[in-house]
């Protein structure tokens, strides 16, 4: 089977997102533990003498194609599961080779960003991150490094490189998965579909802006009610916790109504 190229009108963007938090509602729980399960997973690994780090950052691409397979079986009124994580093991052999060259191409790409924002810091970043070098740093001296300007310069930068990194990666896996693609035409394919749908991607990506900025008013003021009433911050903190992987794992879910809206899937030869 092949996947055709779509043109996409600019409003359909915000049916991915109307679409990606309908259907996370349909199993909240369950996208929520698939999500907790990857970033416990990723942790674990991140443990991994020397290399650790790496295969970590490698494992992103991972995560969006687990949750395009696990809206899928959502829609079809299967459940979610965790087994979703570990789809790569039921690829085809060449199939899995370029799903594992795209995931260690990514983690490269992500780690020399990183070094490369940290160079471009400079001594100037080491001083920034000085008060973190404190045995008896505070709360305040966290909230310190993170007003730098050196350090949010940084993080400006770091963003920027990060976002047009994922423009190739966006549908990578799922073009290997269900077109058979290889690595190098996944990245292509990727970046030509983005660009041709700039303007729903663009609605998209506003919407969902607008759901944390909202979700981030609504959480800072519950948050401070809670801590008020209750004189202890801890239930607060896993309040916002608890949103984050709400939002987090609603976002993942609409990356498949964008794939399917973006791609057609040619029928099987006879």
């Amino acid at each position: 089977m092949g996947l055709r190229l779509r043109v996409v009108a600019p409003p359909r963007g915000s049916h991915w997102l109307r679409n990606g938090l309908t259907t996370f509602f349909r199993q909240p729980l369950a996208f929520c533990v698939l999500f907790l399960g990857y970033l416990v997973a990723a942790s674990v690994i991140g443990w991994v003498p020397w290399i650790g780090s790496l295969l970590s950052v490698a494992t992103v691409p991972l995560l969006s194609l687990a949750f395009m397979l696990a809206t899928r079986d959502a829609l079809a009124g299967q459940p979610v599961r965790l087994l979703h994580l570990f789809a790569l093991r039921r690829e085809p052999p060449k199939a899995r080779r370029a799903m594992l060259l795209l995931c260690l191409g990514f983690g490269i790409a992500v780690m020399l960003f990183v070094e490369f924002a940290v160079w471009a810091g400079g001594t100037e970043l080491i001083e920034a991150m000085k008060p973190l070098a404190k045995a008896d740093r505070t709360a305040q001296d966290f909230m310190a490094v993170l007003n730098n300007p050196v350090v949010t310069r940084l993080a400006h930068t770091l963003s920027a490189l990060l976002a047009l990194l994922s423009v190739p990666f966006w549908h990578a896996l799922a073009l290997v998965h269900w077109g058979g693609q290889s690595a190098g035409q996944a990245l292509f394919s990727s970046t030509l579909a983005l660009w041709r749908s700039k303007g729903a991607f663009l609605v998209y990506g506003l919407g969902w802006l607008g759901c944390v900025v909202a979700a981030s008013l609504f959480g800072g003021v519950l948050v401070g009610l809670l801590t008020a009433a209750l004189g202890n911050p801890a239930f607060a903190l896993a309040f916002g916790a608890m949103v984050f992987v709400a939002l987090s794992a609603a976002f993942y879910v609409s990356l498949w109504f964008m794939f399917d809206d973006s791609f057609e899937l040619d029928p099987p030869a006879a």
